[in-house]
């Protein structure tokens, strides 16, 4: 008699490959679990565990597959099509699996609870850290719990609220070099940027950024719980390197600044080929020991090789130093091309050195050298970079910028670098780039946000402050503009330009002059738009032109700063305003001709499509008496520079609209463009309009005494 038809389902039942496919999963998931314990806990490379995982995905079908082919008999294993089927005992075998399969699954719970409760439970105060951190959101979510109220509420000072640290941040200070040349401090602050990177890559931390850290150079051990509580963080890295010949040694320790406890250490001795390795080996130590999850992206990313050349590498190191040095100017990455391009020479495929080189050449456009040459050689290294480094952040962080500064994409750019922010979560620039689109498209009150979040991470960086500052100015948020430097200058740590454009605020906003005399007499002149504004606006408003003449004929900063290629003819332009004012028409005119000729070349040797430029060049026309040329630029300018591209600059050319309108006698018209700019962000002011000398030309007018009647008034009691 022959045996009944199974379908194929009961067959696989019957068979037990289903018990089969479920104890394998547990099992399998089990030895993965123990084993990520144990190669952890040996320091086992990663491609061990890849390996096992391969295995086991791998060895899955095998088990189905065998499970259907052969039968366990009290013999032993046969294939299944030479057993009797009513010899089969695949029924208790059944049972027999039935309760491996219960007692595997007992295991693996426990294993749960054992993991959750006792392997990764926090201590106690960090538990209570993490209900201070949920109670105030982090940068992470790209918020701020800071806020300026009449109780004075939030710190803007340092940027970090009090209640908003995470128990896993980190400040890596820089890096002593122990080395007998005092120049191998560049190799030391490389090593110390370059951890400091890795780490900052991983969400779990919060890390702050590099500027900030750079004032704690050579500070002692003991003043570390100071320097954790000025950046609001939990713990410090410190460390030192010593480069002599072929051999590095890097000193690493970890410290939990709340009590001072060594949580780590470390001595790194090696040859220089290692040093990538060593950078690699502290970040992951570091990460271990605040107990951060690591994503599979963010491990990988710590453990890639920038360079396969340490020349190239120290030959990269020193160009960036430069570029850090603490003056912006372009003297300085002109220092730094052929140390960057002897990089790339020793390594064609060192993508980082590729996008230096990039940066460089996007300060020479942004200063002033917009060419389409100098635009496309941007271009290309941001290309080549991609091409050789495709999933590199950095790639893509330079590539926004590109649309940013040289294209005047900023939706584009924006898009970028929204994209980056879980990639960068630690990234203050990514940030301050935000900032930068966000505030070029009107949104200020984002823009404002992404500033905060950047200080909150660089809380030392003036930039940062400064951007916060200005923005809060422009958005006509003047009284929080003022606490963001109030509370840095009463901790006596502002920088001068943080004072500068205080005073500058209050003098757009309150017409206080006192305020912006004494700053200027206090706080030294630095080369930096700032004071250069503050310097001439209040001589100007003060009506004192013979002082205002000698900055540009004898001040070493501004006749430093009028050779910068994006100032061309700025200083005949406001040197012509000021002998117009003394009456010196002979010697205005000169002046005029002067920054026109200036203008023309630049355009010729650049670009004609600089919006901001061709409208300072109408200005100049208006001033020579040639109406047509004057009046066709601006329309050109306008063009190239509506608000509707970029709210900053759009705005700006509009008020050198005002300007040239006034000098035409064209008084309506002007008057139209100057109520305009009363109503809109970032234009003028009531008291720029009643103070500054350039629209005296107006003040006879109802419209305009009518625009200036407040502040007017203001003036005139206090001068009783």
């Amino acid at each position: 008699m022959s045996e009944p038809s199974l379908s194929f389902f009961e067959e696989l039942k019957r068979r037990n490959v289903f018990r089969v496919g479920l104890a394998y999963v547990v099992t399998a998931w089990l030895i993965v679990q123990v084993a990520d314990v144990a190669l952890d806990a040996f320091g086992t490379p990663e491609w061990v565990m890849k390996t096992l995982l391969l295995l086991v995905f791998i060895g899955f079908p095998l088990a189905l597959v065998f499970a259907w082919a052969f039968e366990k008999t009290p013999e032993g294993l046969k294939l299944e099509k030479n057993v009797d089927r009513s010899q089969s005992i695949t029924s208790v075998t059944g049972k027999k699996m039935d309760r491996g399969i219960i007692i595997a699954l007992a295991i693996a719970v426990v294993f749960l609870l054992v993991d959750k409760f006792m392997i990764q439970a926090p201590k106690s105060s960090d538990a209570g850290d993490d209900q201070q951190q949920a109670a105030n959101p982090s940068v992470g979510a790209q918020t701020s719990d800071m806020t300026v109220s009449d109780s004075g509420s939030g710190d803007y000072a340092t940027g970090v609220h009090a209640g908003a640290l995470s128990d896993k941040s980190i400040a890596v200070l820089p890096f002593v070099n122990m080395s007998s040349d005092p120049e191998q401090d560049y190799f030391a602050n490389g090593v110390q940027e370059d951890i400091l990177t890795y780490l900052s890559r991983v969400a779990d931390l919060r890390v702050t950024s590099r500027t900030s850290v750079l004032k704690y150079a050579g500070s002692k051990q003991e003043d570390v719980r100071a320097i954790a509580t000025e950046l609001g963080v939990n713990f410090i890295l410190e460390g030192s390197v010593r480069k002599s010949g072929n051999r590095v040694r890097v000193t690493a320790q970890l410290i939990d600044a709340r009590d001072d406890e060594h949580v780590w250490a470390e001595n790194y001795d090696r040859d220089m080929d290692d040093v990538f390795a060593i950078q690699t080996e502290v970040a992951q130590a570091i990460v271990k020991a605040l107990q951060a999850s690591l994503s599979p992206v963010e491990a990988a990313q710590i453990e890639s090789r920038p360079t396969i050349s340490v020349v190239a590498y120290e030959m990269y190191l020193r160009a960036r130093q430069i570029m850090n040095g603490s003056e912006y100017s372009i003297e300085r990455y002109r220092e730094a091309e052929p140390l960057t391009r002897a990089a790339i020479e020793e390594d064609p495929q060192f993508a980082l050195a590729h996008l230096q080189l990039a940066e460089i050449y996007g300060q020479y456009y942004w200063m002033g050298e917009k060419s389409p040459q100098r635009r496309e050689s941007i271009r290309l290294e941001i290309d080549e970079a991609g091409r050789i480094a495709p999933k590199l952040p950095e790639v893509q962080l330079a590539l926004g910028e590109y649309y940013y500064r040289v294209m005047g994409d900023f939706p584009r750019a924006l898009e970028v670098f929204d994209k980056l922010v879980l990639q960068l979560p630690n990234n203050a620039d990514l940030q301050f780039k935000r900032g930068n689109c966000l505030r070029r498209l009107g949104r200020w009150d984002e823009s404002i946000d992404a500033y905060r979040a950047a200080w909150i991470l660089d809380p030392l960086n003036k930039d940062a402050a400064i951007s916060l500052q200005v923005t809060l100015d422009y958005a006509r948020r003047w009284k929080e503009s003022l606490a963001v430097a109030e509370q840095r200058m009463d901790k006596g740590n502002a920088d001068p330009a943080v004072e500068f454009q205080w005073a500058m605020t209050r003098l757009r906003y309150l017409g206080d002059l006192k305020s912006a005399r004494e700053v200027l007499a206090r706080v030294p002149p630095i080369n930096d738009w700032i004071y250069f504004t503050l310097r001439t606006t209040v001589l100007a408003h003060q009506r004192e032109f013979e002082a205002y003449l000698r900055l540009f004929e004898s001040d070493p900063l501004f006749i430093a700063a009028a050779k910068d290629p994006g100032a061309a003819g700025f200083a005949d332009l406001f040197a012509g305003q000021g002998l117009l004012q003394l009456g010196d028409k002979e010697q205005a005119r000169e002046r005029f001709q002067s920054a026109l000729r200036a203008v023309e070349t630049e355009q010729r040797r650049y670009s004609d499509e600089d919006g901001e430029r061709i409208a300072y060049k109408a200005l100049v026309y208006a001033y020579l008496g040639q109406r047509e040329a004057a009046v066709a630029s601006m329309s050109r300018a306008l063009e190239l520079l509506p608000e509707s591209k970029d709210r900053m600059k759009g705005v700006t050319v509009r008020w050198t609209n005002a300007l040239m309108l006034t000098v035409l006698g064209d008084k309506q018209k002007a008057l139209d463009e100057l109520e305009y700019q009363l109503q809109v962000s970032n234009g003028l002011t009531e008291w720029e309009l009643y103070l500054d000398p350039i629209w005296d030309p107006l003040r006879d007018e109802p419209r305009f005494q009518a625009m200036v009647a407040n502040v007017s008034k203001q003036a005139k009691e206090a001068a009783q």
